[in-house]
């Protein structure tokens, strides 16, 4: 009797894990938000002056994302195409920069999450 349950648990368990391998768009979101707000502070680090009449903003917003599509392969790293919104903070102030923005994302894991490989 336990072989039989055996049989019968182990594959699902296995289309389970599977499931686990796709970042949700929430993390995806979280990822690329950080990534951008780390060139932000390098930027302002090493006191790069922007061009006239243009600033750079305090933070990054990344909202609405959702996922176009996305493939995992054979190597762990799952490619995404995603859409979002945009939006920066200045001085407190939150604006819409671009709405439905693309991307391509190349992510792979790191321990229990997830890092950025490449971004187009």
């Amino acid at each position: 009797m336990l072989k039989r349950l055996a049989v019968f648990v182990l594959p699902i368990l296995a289309l389970a894990a599977c499931f686990d391998e796709i970042p949700s768009n929430d993390t995806i979101a979280k990822l690329l938000e950080t990534s951008a707000n780390q060139e932000l502070v390098a930027v302002k680090a090493a006191g790069v002056r922007p061009p006239p009449g243009q600033v750079v903003p305090d933070a990054v917003r990344i909202m609405n994302l959702r996922t176009i599509g996305g493939v995992t392969d054979s190597r762990g790293v799952h490619v995404a195409s995603i859409q979002f919104d945009l939006m920066v903070e200045l001085n407190g102030a939150r604006m819409l920069s671009q709405r439905g923005a693309k991307a391509r994302l190349k992510l792979a894991r790191e321990g229990s999450g997830w890092r950025i490989v490449e971004k187009q």
